[in-house]
């Protein structure tokens, strides 16, 4: 289940515009991506239709991912994440 401080990323995200005209439907999906303590954790993915896609966990909220368009529209991930929950290197 994802948490509520993601909702409430993903409301930010999904209702914010950029002079930048795509094509792309907004949309929402996750998949597992490891396990703390036994827990699935997962992993979301958030498209809002401008360019702009954030992947982020419902462990503690962890935005692993957010790519935005540069000024020639050339998507750039912007984070500093991990691969994995077991990783120790990116």
């Amino acid at each position: 289940m994802i948490p509520i401080a993601a909702l409430a990323l993903a409301g930010a995200f999904m209702g914010g515009s950029t002079n930048i005209a795509r094509d792309d439907a907004p949309s929402i999906s996750s998949v597992d991506w490891g396990t703390v303590d036994g827990t699935t954790v997962h992993l979301w993915t958030l498209r809002n239709g401008n360019g702009m896609t954030m992947k982020v966990t419902d462990y503690g909220t962890i935005i692993t991912e957010l790519w935005v368009p540069d000024a020639k529209g050339t998507a750039v991930d912007v984070v500093l994440g991990r691969p994995s929950t077991t990783s120790t290197a990116v």
